[in-house]
C-alpha cells in the first residue's frame, strides 16, 4: 500500500501496518469505545484480525499521539462510490476523550480529501444518543442533514432481540468547509 502520512499539531495520521494489533485490541475491546459502533464489543482475536484488515483497507488510518508515539484510534474516509462522496468515522480511545484529538485528525484527513483527492461531499452518521460525536460533527462544520429513526441494529438485548437505533446524518460540501 502506498506511504500516506498527515502531521497536526499533535497527531500523525497513517495506514495501519503490522504491530499495531495491541492498540487495535485496546480500543475494540473496550465496552464504552464500542457502545455506539456498529459491532459488538470485540475479543483479543477478533480485534487482531480487524487490525489486519485495517491494514489492508485504503481509507483507514491510525490515529497516533506525536508525543508519545501511541496508538490511540482510527478515523476513516471512505468513498462511498458515488458522486465524489466520501463517510467519515472514528473511534478513539477513552482515555483520550475529551481532548479535541478527534476534531483534530477529522480535520485534517478532510482537508486531504476535499483539496488533494477532490472530494465534493463528507457525509458522517452517528447515534442520537452519541452527544459526543454529534459535538465533533458540528464543530467540524457538518450540518444535521437528518434523522433515520430504527434504522440500524448492531446490537442484541440478553435476549437476542435487536436493539433499534436512531442516527443521525451530517454532511459538508467541499465549498463549505474550504470557505
Amino acid at each position: 500500500m502506498k506511504h500516506f502520512e498527515l502531521e497536526t499539531e499533535r497527531l500523525l495520521l497513517r495506514h495501519f501496518r503490522q504491530g499495531d494489533g495491541d492498540a487495535v485490541a485496546a480500543l475494540l475491546t473496550d465496552a464504552e469505545v464500542c457502545r455506539y459502533e456498529p459491532f459488538e464489543v470485540m475479543s483479543r482475536e477478533d480485534a487482531f484480525a480487524e487490525a489486519e484488515r485495517y491494514a489492508a483497507t485504503k481509507g483507514i488510518y491510525a490515529v497516533i499521539l506525536k508525543e508519545t508515539g501511541q496508538l490511540i484510534g482510527k478515523l476513516t474516509l471512505t468513498d462511498q462510490q458515488f458522486f465524489g462522496a466520501y463517510e467519515l468515522g472514528y473511534t478513539l480511545r477513552r482515555d483520550c476523550w475529551g481532548n479535541g484529538y478527534t476534531v483534530e485528525a477529522a480535520r485534517a484527513v478532510m482537508e486531504y480529501g476535499f483539496t488533494a483527492k477532490g472530494v465534493r461531499r463528507i457525509t458522517a452518521e452517528t447515534d442520537v444518543q452519541n452527544v459526543r460525536s454529534r459535538r465533533v460533527l458540528e464543530k467540524l462544520g457538518m450540518r444535521q442533514e437528518g434523522i433515520f429513526v430504527k434504522s440500524a441494529a448492531y446490537q442484541t438485548s440478553q435476549t437476542g432481540e435487536p436493539i433499534w437505533s436512531d442516527y443521525c446524518a451530517y454532511a459538508i460540501l467541499q465549498e463549505e468547509f474550504l470557505k
